[in-house]
């Protein structure tokens, strides 16, 4: 009970920070998921060391993860709103709340990138997963605003 107070206060702390939208514009809804593809990466990359628990990567070192980690799942947090703003390809849309509540049917080896708007939500959410058991959990630093920035790729 403690944990989920903690979580929860946490969340909403950070919820505002992460959910804005940068372009200013009115953004339309959106539901769609994206697939999965597998971005063109230098050969010379350095590998990435596997987390153990949780970790926060740069989106250099995230797009190198999705093209080298085999059964990478990544996890979208963000709202169906902020989706229109670009979703990375083969990413999951996944709300916020069952993340932080341990509902993510998935097997807790399961390697997971999560991502939120500016890496508030799935920050929180990555600290949450790994306290519901998940041992490798990624967190994309600066979130989708990070990887726009970054100039990488977005559907």
């Amino acid at each position: 009970m403690r944990f989920s107070v903690i979580v929860l206060s946490l969340a909403l702390l950070l919820l505002p920070a992460c959910s804005r939208s940068d372009s200013g514009e009115k953004v339309s809804k959106t539901t769609s998921q994206a697939t999965q593809t597998t971005p063109t990466v230098a050969a010379t990359s350095a590998p990435l060391p596997r987390a153990t628990g949780f970790m926060s990567v740069t989106p250099q070192e995230a797009q190198r993860l999705i093209s080298s980690r085999q059964g990478l799942v990544m996890i979208d947090v963000r709202t169906p709103q902020e989706l229109a703003n670009g979703v990375i390809k083969g990413s999951h849309n996944v709300p916020l709340w069952p993340v932080m509540q341990g509902q993510l049917n998935l097997p807790k080896d399961t390697p997971l990138l999560v991502i939120c708007a500016v890496g508030g939500r799935s920050y929180a959410a990555g600290q949450a997963l790994v306290k519901w058991g998940f041992k490798e959990v990624y967190n994309l630093k600066g979130g989708i605003s990070g990887w726009s920035q970054a100039g990488l790729p977005l559907q």
